[in-house]
């Protein structure tokens, strides 16, 4: 009889601490799958594990993480999401070059060299943001099941309830996914035309068409 109450008791403390499940798979710039891949979670709850067939799962209680993913010599893939309730939240990562080390040549040259650096930085900046977009948009593209159909119109009903109008930072909190899965679903609405997108500050109101 103690040995069943403290089975029950341990059941409640594990559905207490680990309420959500984080998970996705890795990829490269040619949307392959990754494998040998260090994965890591935090700032709490820190976590680390090897992802050696491109895919990763954490077990986390509410709260908000930073999800990195390291390959040898310099590929790296970070991902921040917001664990609100229970359930399954897929991140998928894709991985790009570290810009860390760039930095580090910029402190060390003299005024001249800096400058010519720090053009250089932006320049190769801007490239990578260019190619992580074309790389989202395909990956978006090819990864398409009716399942991100059904994400779509969960998108527009959220927008219609909130009175044809709401932000996407708002969006968000309904919805558990990541912030790049939600900015691409938010892209394709309003590629069809359902949607409009407004820039207002550092955040979007989405706006239903012929709402």
């Amino acid at each position: 009889m103690k040995n069943l109450a403290l089975i029950f008791a341990l059941l409640i403390t594990f559905n207490v601490v680990f309420a959500a499940r984080i998970h996705g798979s890795i990829y490269g710039f040619d949307l392959e799958s990754v494998k040998d891949v260090v994965v890591s979670i935090g700032p709490e709850n820190n976590q680390v594990q090897v992802s050696k067939e491109g895919n990763y799962s954490f077990e986390v209680p509410l709260g908000t993480y930073q999800v990195i993913a390291k390959k040898s010599p310099d590929l790296l893939a970070e991902e921040t999401i917001t664990i609100n309730e229970e359930g399954n939240y897929l991140v998928d990562l894709i991985l790009f070059p570290d810009l860390g080390d760039e930095e580090f040549i910029l402190n060390e040259t003299n005024d001249k060299e800096l400058e010519e650096e720090t053009n250089y930085y932006w320049v190769f900046e801007i490239l990578a943001v260019l190619i992580a977009l074309l790389a989202a948009f395909v990956f978006f593209r090819r990864k398409k099941t009716p399942r991100e159909d059904e994400l779509k119109s969960k998108v527009l009903n959220i927008i219609k309830k909130e009175g044809n109008r709401t932000t996407q930072k708002d969006l968000r909190k309904q919805i558990p996914y990541s912030e790049a899965k939600i900015s691409l679903v938010v892209a394709e609405l309003e590629k069809e035309g359902k949607i409009k997108k407004i820039k207002k500050g550092r955040g979007n109101i989405l706006i239903l068409e012929n709402g």
